[in-house]
C-alpha cells in the first residue's frame, strides 16, 4: 500500500504484540504522530493496570510524553488513596522472595553513612576514649539504638 509521505504510518516491523496491533490500526490516523498514538495506547494500557506496553516501549527507546509520565507519577505516589482516577498502583515488589530481612535501602545506607562520619566528627571533638558516648550521643540524636549506630560507625568508619 503507498502513503503519503505526510500520513503517519507505524511499521509494521513490530511483533505482533496486541498493544502494537492497536498502533498500526491507529496509525492511518492524519492528525496523530506516531509518539501520541503509543502515548495514548500506553495510558490506556496503564489505566487498566497493565504495565507491558509501556515496558515495551520503553525497552524499544520510545520516549513517553510529559502526560504519560504524569500519569505514571500519580500511579507511583503511595499517598493518592483518594485519587479515582487511577484505580492502579505501581509498586516495587522483589523479584525473589528471600528468607530474613529485607536488606537496607538507599535512605537506610544514607543514614548509616551519615551517622559512622557525625560520630567520627563528634570523637574527634570530644577526643580520645570518646567512642562509647560518642555512640551513644548520636544513637539519642538520631533516634536509633545504640546497637544500629555501633554497626553504622562499624561499616561506614573507613570512608
Amino acid at each position: 500500500m503507498n502513503k503519503k509521505s505526510d500520513e503517519v504510518s507505524i511499521e509494521n516491523q513490530d511483533p505482533d504484540q496486541p498493544w502494537t496491533i492497536e498502533a498500526d490500526l491507529l496509525g492511518g490516523q492524519k492528525f496523530k504522530s506516531k509518539e501520541n498514538i503509543i502515548d495514548m495506547i500506553i495510558c490506556h494500557y496503564l489505566m487498566a493496570g497493565d504495565t507491558r506496553p509501556l515496558a515495551w516501549w520503553l525497552s524499544m527507546g520510545h520516549r513517553p510524553s510529559d502526560a504519560v509520565l504524569q500519569v505514571i507519577a500519580s500511579m507511583l505516589h503511595s499517598d493518592r488513596e483518594d485519587d479515582e482516577i487511577f484505580r492502579f498502583k505501581l509498586v516495587a515488589k522483589a523479584r525473589d522472595p528471600k528468607r530474613g530481612r529485607p536488606s537496607k535501602g538507599p535512605e537506610q545506607k544514607l543514614r548509616d553513612l551519615l551517622i559512622a562520619l557525625s560520630t567520627q566528627k563528634l570523637m574527634q571533638e570530644l577526643g580520645e576514649g570518646s567512642y562509647d558516648s560518642a555512640i551513644k550521643t548520636m544513637a539519642k540524636w538520631v533516634g536509633v539504638s545504640e546497637a544500629v549506630a555501633k554497626k553504622a560507625y562499624d561499616k561506614y568508619s573507613d570512608v
